[in-house]
């Protein structure tokens, strides 16, 4: 028994232990405020109200993957390998997405008139600021430069500061458009608390930039953002897409639906994915058999974490759809269809991020944007046709399938690229 307090003082000690844990409360506020805003605004808004909340967030996402442009991850890398050419990275990138939100800003009204979503018309444009804000909230320069912590503290701030006024201000369902720029102007917050932050610690100045420097930015991005789109297409635009088929009350159940299954997700599964996927990645350069022994205790926790909110989900589905009211009868089914997909959402997502990126190389990376390129176009003609024949339930049996067929691909690629990089470190 005497080495048992050794072990745990070690375990307490770990890096990466002690990071889970601070990211793990981190992005639990992040996660869980919004996530107790939600029944709230689903029980005062109705499902027909909720359901303009949920269109709207999707299609206005869209236009901020395309202001994005992939610069959260290609900028990021640029900055931390060459911090000499920061001033010269930021202005240009700062330049492109300027441009590329212009283009946003052009193209939303033309959208938002087109006849069959003329009635999310005014929850689209309260959406706007969300937009503006995240564009200038640089996360990826406070990456860049190694302040993650700094930021993801403001973004908590920001929603703890802001989300509560949900229940100040929206009592009735005529208050939807109030709720909607709540949301936004936790974005705003967020970006000028960040920008305070910024000039104040003088981490950054405008550069003198060429077209060519911006040129540049957006070559590096445009791989990138590929992949996100394709992400991204079955994802969002699922939503989108009933939103064509189907009344606003079905969008409402089924968004309010996947944001609660999508978050518990991401509240588990993002500590762990950003405190050892540098473990993963540096351990696989100097011992391969290291790695894929923390790999495999990792899949195990993750394994056990999804299975324990499935449970939860199917226990409490009937009690959730209770208390939020009749507008939301047949959300019970629908959420306990989508907790199945758990399972292949955070499996799917370890054997990309962590087995192909992390422990893989090039070709394996290649692999894992593949993936949602086969998966993407496929799964939204499965779900087009499946939500025309059985609206709500078939665009949720179209999630779960199309989530079970990433993680199949992905656990298809990365066992091939396993065998093949341990055939070649063992010649």
């Amino acid at each position: 028994m005497k080495g048992v307090p050794t072990i745990i003082e070690r375990f307490a000690k770990s890096k990466e232990t002690v990071d889970t844990i601070y990211l793990f409360f981190l992005h639990g506020a992040n996660y869980l405020i919004p996530l107790i805003t939600t029944p709230y605004l689903m029980k005062v808004l109705g499902a027909s109200g909720y359901g303009l909340i949920g269109f709207s967030f999707s299609l206005i996402l869209y236009f901020t993957l395309f202001v994005d442009f992939g610069f959260n991850m290609s900028a990021t890398k640029r900055i931390a390998s060459d911090p000499s050419k920061l001033n010269v990275i930021f202005t240009s990138v700062f330049v492109a997405k300027t441009l590329l939100l212009s283009i946003a800003l052009l193209f939303i009204p033309i959208i938002i008139n087109i006849d069959n979503i003329a009635e999310y018309k005014y929850a689209v444009l309260s959406f706007i600021p969300l937009l503006i804000g995240n564009t200038y909230t640089f996360f990826w320069l406070f990456q860049g430069v190694g302040k993650v912590r700094v930021i993801s503290i403001l973004n908590t701030v920001s929603k703890v500061m802001i989300l509560p006024l949900t229940f100040v201000f929206v009592r009735q369902p005529e208050d939807i458009y109030i709720a909607i720029l709540i949301q936004s102007m936790v974005f705003v917050c967020s970006c000028l608390i960040s920008n305070i932050y910024i000039v104040k610690n003088k981490v950054v100045r405008f550069a003198k930039v060429t077209l060519s420097d911006v040129k540049a930015e957006f070559e590096e991005g445009y791989p990138l953002f590929l992949s996100s789109a394709a992400t991204s297409l079955y994802t969002q635009l699922f939503t989108i897409i009933l939103g064509f088929t189907a009344t606003s009350s079905v969008v409402g159940c089924y968004s309010a639906c996947e944001r609660i299954v999508r978050t518990l997700f991401q509240t588990f599964y993002t500590p762990i994915s950003l405190s050892f996927f540098p473990r993963l990645s540096s351990l696989a350069a100097m011992s391969r058999t290291d790695a894929l022994a923390l790999f495999s205790k990792l899949r195990h926790i993750i394994s056990l974490f999804m299975l324990f909110i499935i449970l939860a989900i199917f226990v409490s589905a009937d009690m959730i759809a209770d208390f939020l009211g009749k507008d939301y009868q047949d959300m019970n089914t629908i959420i306990r269809m989508m907790s199945v997909a758990l399972i292949a959402i955070a499996l799917g997502a370890y054997y990309g991020q962590m087995g192909l990126v992390a422990l893989g190389d090039s070709k394996s990376k290649k692999d894992f944007s593949k993936v949602y390129f086969i998966v993407a176009p496929i799964s939204l003609g499965v779900m087009y046709a499946l939500s025309s024949i059985w609206g709500i339930y078939g665009t949720t049996f179209s999630l779960i399938c199309t989530e079970f067929s990433v993680f199949i691909l992905m656990f298809v690629y990365y066992k091939r690229n396993n065998k093949r990089l341990d055939t070649y470190v063992k010649n």
